[in-house]
């Protein structure tokens, strides 16, 4: 069986060709690798990973040239802008196997290049750590980001004026107890905001973005109902779609978390906090989006969703001239398009 498919954990320029039978799949990208097959992965691990899929045309693996154009193709219809199809040229350009340079023309286009910081964080977990670490250092800016944020109702996150803050990136709350949040802020040791960036909108995103939410939504809740910092937590998690809720429960209902020194040593200004905000970071023109996904959702409620888009960004970076988080909005042109 063979399938063209949209990959954006393996590849977010461009479709694949997958071929697979029972757990053994290989995976194609023709544009940049010609015929060279990956396989590192098993099938249904795959099967995981893919957003957008459909059966592949019926020509042998071995003509590479039609599915490099195919694929060109199919990524131009399918991702617009955001395809990279011209940047990544087949690695073989004849039969004496001579290795062919990668197109740099765009890149030299990119201003980016000639004000680049001294220092880069690559990808969407760069734009999360230069983010935090730029407005952890600009009061102004980090209450602008604040101000910036809206609830799934349509309010502000925070109307408060801000005098403490803290920003943990990437806590680890387990495999099996509530995944890696990008970031978890307190805000006046009474507002928790559990954050998650992605470099693409919230429907491109959903089915990974809404189970991070979920776990999210049901961990952070339970920080504030708590008064003290427990040696477990057992929780079963609140999910907002029977996919998430079936992926949940491969390790059984309950998802537990044992804390230890790292926890505790941020921890008790969780707890302190009486309300919590999960807020996504997109491409989206508002939170529309996520709101109408959970607005029948039971048990989760849209005061407790929140939403920025990358153009709020943008106005804070120009607003308080912050070079490293414009650097990367740059970088990643290709996947934020025009936000």
């Amino acid at each position: 069986m063979s399938k063209i498919v949209y990959i954006p954990e393996l590849e977010k320029g461009r479709y694949l060709h997958l071929s697979y039978s029972g757990e053994s799949c290989a995976i194609r990208d023709f544009i940049a690798r010609g015929n060279k097959p990956c396989r590192d992965y098993q099938t249904s691990q795959i099967a995981n990973m893919i957003t957008d899929c459909f059966p592949a045309d019926r020509v042998p693996v071995s003509n590479t040239n039609f599915w490099i154009e195919r694929l060109k193709e199919v990524s131009k219809n399918k991702l617009g802008d955001r395809a990279v199809v011209d940047v990544a040229l087949p690695i073989y350009k004849n039969n004496n196997n001579s290795v062919l340079k990668l197109s740099s023309e765009k890149l030299e286009q990119n201003d980016f290049l000639h004000k680049k910081p001294r220092v880069l964080f690559y990808g969407e977990r760069g734009i999360v750590n230069t983010l935090f670490i730029e407005l952890s250092n600009n009061k102004q800016a980090f209450c602008d980001f604040i101000n910036s944020t809206i609830t799934c109702q349509g309010n502000k996150v925070y109307d408060k004026e801000i005098d403490k803050y803290m920003i943990v990136i990437e806590p680890n709350f387990g495999m099996q107890g509530f995944g890696t949040p990008d970031a978890v802020i307190t805000i006046n040791d009474e507002l928790l905001i559990m954050f998650e960036a992605k470099r693409r909108t919230f429907m491109e995103e959903i089915n990974e973005l809404t189970y991070q939410t979920d776990l999210n939504y049901s961990i952070g809740k339970h920080f504030t109902e708590i008064d003290f910092i427990p040696s477990v937590i057992n929780l079963e998690p609140i999910y907002s779609s029977e996919a998430n809720k079936q992926r949940g429960y491969r390790g059984g209902a309950f998802r537990k978390l044992y804390t230890n020194d790292e926890h505790k040593y941020f921890f008790a200004d969780f707890i302190k906090c009486n309300k919590f905000s999960c807020l996504s970071l997109t491409t989206d023109r508002s939170e529309k989006q996520i709101a109408d996904y959970y607005r029948n959702t039971n048990d989760i409620e849209l005061k407790n969703l929140s939403w920025i888009g990358y153009d709020s960004i943008r106005k804070i970076v120009d607003k308080y001239n912050l070079e490293w988080i414009g650097a990367h909005l740059e970088m990643n042109k290709r996947h934020l398009g025009a936000y």
